[in-house]
């Protein structure tokens, strides 16, 4: 069953955030593919509901809890990532199972 992963987050330090996104762009996407990622969305509220919007949500599926474990994990994505987590606030990642109606 997928696991969705969202990461929602707002950039206080944009010459930081830039050697994140998209200064190791292809890094990130070998990184997502190889543990078996998808991006559903990323981007900003383009069309907002309630509450507070951040700035940058992106959403991504994988194959597994463990998958999206394993790219936090992964070696090279957090060489990248420190980049995001240094140059970002109000930051929130959540998981979410695939939703399965009951038979």
């Amino acid at each position: 069953m997928s696991v969705y992963a969202f990461f929602s987050y707002d950039v206080h330090d944009q010459e930081r955030f830039a050697q994140y996104s998209p200064g190791n762009q292809p890094t990130i996407m070998a990184c997502i593919d190889r543990h078996g990622g998808k991006i559903v969305f990323a981007g900003g509220p383009e069309i907002y509901q309630d509450g507070t919007p951040r700035q940058h949500n992106v959403c991504i599926q994988f194959p597994s809890a463990e998958a999206v474990q394993g790219l936090m994990a992964d070696p090279e994505y957090a060489a990248v990532a420190v980049h995001r987590t240094e140059s970002t606030h109000n930051y929130t990642i959540f998981l979410a199972p695939e939703f399965v109606p009951p038979q």
